[in-house]
């Protein structure tokens, strides 16, 4: 047993640490070594140890460590006595590496430096940068990655965007061939501008972007300074997105639905009419294209087709009706004829009676101090009632009186009939079924293909109908990068959402050089320099001599500007991410110097937080990036700009935020706890202009706590806590390690982005204006959420958990 496990050591060892760290845990990279170790050192005999891998017998243990032959190593050195000593240091490195693996990140460079990959042996010993340098923990990292389904050069099994990892090198060779042969339109020389907004998702995903040319439109006004790429899924990832588990639940509340534009405006869509900052613009919904659509995925609007499709005809809740006036003394007030024939009315015009209960029921969200099905039956009687008389105050005294005796126990058991089952088979006696009697609740497990994304299903160009088109890259070279960016002749707006008017009142393309002094730049000049050829001359002037460039000259800046910089969702979801599809490139160690431009007014902060964001990513100060932080104009000798974020639709923002995701819980591990609750924690903003904390109170938490028994540890996380809210990554590793977040409609949830895969959402609706984008976000996570009243009790919180678990 002893020679068979000397003769399998060296190789186990090698094969273990080229392994995917899912498929060898630390504590067997640990172990192994130990017990090759021991194996060798009880035999002690020279002709035992068997090269795995054809290695020589001649090699020094030397010669094999340095190699990466680890467990050849091992034994080799115990062949003699003289080399005991070596071998008692080698073992205590290898325990204390073990450990630093086992709690650390399972790619830290203490076990990179033992792994020779496939791509060293074949290169000899030069990296995959081919410069003939010892293997570096960074190349290592990216050969082990390959394996671990994460890698580049489109090898690797589960690459997300095709092209992405050298996007830059693309470009320069497309923007490279591009002006070898310049359109005739390019050839003319001119200071006037052609403007173009949006690059490639100009018209969103409506049209003519299925294949990305070199120009943004017709040959005739094609951009002629600008190139654009688009980096499509590839098919495994994209099938893996459609498939990914993900929770029907609710979307909206109906109240939600109403106050985002009513019948019109932010619903509907005219599929012919381009995206611009005056029209066809999203308030942050998850698909539905009309107010309708919007009010079936609210959680009353589904309670209520329901409720409706069982008693379709009105016979049995007007039996209820009947009753109900007779427990009320009403029989010789009300005219049952005229009652009966209302009742036909509103069965046979369906859509008005569906509209009055959708508008009513659970409008604020779950958590209603009246049941649901109570709720539907009130509105349904007032709306038979009201249209029984023309007398509009002898109908609201009918329906007061009939309102002091709803909980009549005869009268509730008929209520409760005319409630839809849960499903064909629901114990009436489960937990399930009573949560749902009690509050709503309701939610099914389902893939983002049966996602209610109808908006999206009528676009072309979506992905499977439901998700947005891949991440674009627009390239141009010398450029002055400002609000615009301004090339030769050309202009391009970095983006355009709902809020973009409110940040920047679409300034126009010359105001980057308003305070260019012609004069002093141009002494030679002779006349008065117009504005338009103060700008193509000052351009021309930087790309030359960039001594006399009246900006900050960059070799490469991202621009990353849209708007918004100090609130925290709108950076968080719709800017920082954008870049994410690209981090391949701007995380290798042979990329350029760059700065990422933020461009935010001088008079906003967020310049520590800023770092902080993209230093999750990895991205910090010895990786030779800048950040520019504020709104003034930069040149760049090369300008990139990712595709811009949508305002207050995480769904159209889709790909970048997966990326993030992926990202950042590959480089951070979440709090550790050694309790094995699950985790609740409640935000509570008990120091924000949008407090909270006389909600999220003590005794909130206490009966929150009381409610859930020893399952769960109520953990707070709250404003006031300047250490917490001065570090973001200790915030994002709360999130991560949550299984439930609780919180008020606002920026603190947008870290839900970061929380487990399954986690519960519980979002409270402050008012009904609140947008659905916090649905929106735990839903393509593949998350579960419930949208709870603004003064839901904590009862409501906790049954919302317990459903949730069951699902």
């Amino acid at each position: 047993g002893v020679r068979g496990l000397l003769w399998g050591c060296p190789y186990l060892t090698t094969r273990i640490y080229l392994s995917p760290p899912d498929l060898a845990p630390a504590w067997i990279q640990t172990i192994l070594p130990l017990g090759c170790l021991a194996a060798s050192r009880l035999v002690q005999k020279p002709g035992l140890v068997v090269p795995a891998l054809s290695q020589p017998q001649s090699k020094t243990a030397s010669q094999l460590l340095n190699r990466g032959w680890l467990g050849l190593a091992m034994a080799e050195m115990t062949r003699s006595r003289a080399a005991m000593a070596p071998v008692k240091l080698l073992t205590i490195v290898i325990i204390l590496l073990g450990a630093a693996i086992f709690y650390g990140d399972r790619r830290m460079v203490a076990r990179s430096i033992l792994i020779p990959t496939v791509d060293d042996h074949k290169s000899r010993g030069k990296n995959f940068r081919g410069n003939g340098t010892t293997p570096s923990y960074a190349n290592l990292r990216r050969g082990h990655f390959l394996q671990d389904g994460r890698g580049d050069r489109g090898r690797s099994r589960a690459e997300m965007f095709q092209g992405a990892a050298n996007f830059l090198q693309s470009l320069r060779q497309r923007y490279a061939k591009k002006k070898l042969r310049p359109q005739p339109h390019c050839n003319v020389t001119s200071t006037g501008l052609r403007f173009f907004n949006r690059g490639i998702q100009y018209h969103f995903v409506g049209k003519n972007v299925s294949a990305v040319e070199q120009s943004f439109g017709p040959p005739e006004d094609a951009a002629c300074n600008f190139v654009a790429m688009q980096f499509n899924v590839s098919k495994q990832r994209l099938d893996a997105e459609l498939t990914k588990r993900t929770y029907l639940s609710a979307f909206k509340t109906t109240g939600q639905c109403g106050e985002l534009g009513g019948d019109s405006s932010a619903f509907d869509w005219d599929p012919e009419m381009p995206l611009t900052c005056l029209g066809n613009n999203f308030g942050g919904m998850l698909g539905p294209a009309n107010l309708q659509e919007c009010r079936k995925v609210s959680p009353g609007g589904s309670l209520v087709e329901r409720w409706l499709e069982k008693n379709l005809n009105g016979d049995a809740p007007l039996t209820c009706l009947k009753k109900h006036i007779e427990i009320a003394g009403q029989n010789d007030v009300v005219d049952l004829t005229a009652i009966e024939n209302a009742a036909s009315r509103r069965a046979q015009d369906g859509s008005r009676l569906r509209k009055e209960m959708q508008d009513g029921c659970l409008k604020k969200g779950f958590g209603s101090n009246q049941n649901w099905y109570e709720q539907l039956y009130t509105i349904w009687i007032g709306s038979v009632i009201s249209g029984s008389t023309p007398d509009l105050e002898a109908a609201a005294r009918i329906l007061s009186d009939l309102s002091g005796v709803v909980d009549d126990p005869t009268l509730a058991s008929c209520v409760e009939g005319l409630m839809p089952s849960l499903s064909e088979n629901a114990d009436h006696n489960s937990t399930d079924y009573l949560l749902w009697k009690k509050w709503g609740f309701q939610i099914l497990p389902s893939t983002m293909t049966d996602s209610p994304t109808s908006l999206l299903r009528s676009f072309s160009d979506s992905l499977g109908g439901v998700l947005p088109p891949p991440p674009t890259m627009i390239y141009g070279r010398n450029a002055a990068v400002g609000q615009m960016v301004n090339v030769k002749n050309e202009a391009y707006f970095p983006g355009c959402t709902a809020w973009w008017n409110a940040c920047t009142g679409l300034k126009n393309s010359l105001a980057a050089f308003k305070d260019v002094k012609a004069t002093e730049l141009f002494p030679e000049w002779k006349g008065q320099m117009g504005r338009e050829t103060l700008r193509e001359e000052t351009l021309d002037l930087c790309a030359k001599d960039e001594e006399r460039c009246p900006f900050p000259v960059y070799e490469i800046v991202i621009q990353l500007h849209q708007c918004y910089c100090n609130a925290f969702f709108h950076f968080s979801i719709e800017i920082w991410p954008r870049i994410a599809p690209f981090l391949e490139t701007l995380l290798s160690d042979d990329v350029p110097q760059f700065a990422i431009r933020i461009g935010c007014p001088k008079n906003e902060g967020g310049y520590s937080l800023f770092h902080q964001y993209f230093s999750l990513y990895g991205l910090n100060g010895t990786r030779g990036f800048e950040i520019l932080p504020h709104d003034s104009t930069v040149f760049a000798k090369e300008v990139l700009m990712p595709t811009e974020g949508f305002s207050h639709s995480p769904l159209l923002n889709y790909w970048g935020l997966v990326s993030a995701r992926e990202a950042v819980h590959r480089r951070i591990r979440p709090r550790r706890h050694l309790s094995e609750k699950k985790v609740v924690l409640v935000i509570i903003r008990d120091s924000s202009r949008r407090g909270d904390g006389d909600v999220f109170n003590q005794y909130f938490l206490e009966v929150l706590a009381k409610g859930l028994q020893d399952k769960y540890e109520i953990r707070p996380y709250k404003s006031s806590d300047k250490n917490l809210m001065a570090c973001l990554e200790c915030q994002v590793k709360e999130f991560m390690s949550a299984d439930v977040v609780i919180g008020s409609h606002g920026a603190g949830l947008s870290l839900v982005l970061f929380a487990k895969t399954g986690a519960t959402v519980i979002e409270r609706i402050v008012q009904l204006g609140d947008s659905a984008i916090y649905a929106e976000l735990p839903f393509i996570m593949g998350m579960k959420y419930f949208p709870l009243a603004a003064n839901a009790p904590a009862e409501a919180y906790r049954d919302a958990i317990l459903f949730a678990d069951l699902a």
